[in-house]
């Protein structure tokens, strides 16, 4: 079985890390998990979409949604 599983060409990551803190909303893509965390800079409330691609199994900021 071991042997079977080396063999395979098209295998996908499974990462299983904590989703980010202060996570509002998290859904899942076919790449991997995205989440909308909720941030302050300087006093602003902001929102920042945080996303985990299985293949690299970390979260990196994509897309800041905006701040007030």
């Amino acid at each position: 079985m071991i042997a079977s599983l080396a063999w395979t060409e098209d295998t996908t990551a499974v990462c299983h890390l904590a989703e980010p803190e202060d996570a509002i909303d998290c859904f899942y893509e076919d790449f991997g998990q995205c989440c909308i965390v909720q941030e302050f800079h300087d006093g602003d409330e902001c929102f920042v979409a945080y996303c985990m691609d299985f293949n690299t199994c970390s979260w990196e900021a994509l897309l800041r949604l905006g701040c007030s």
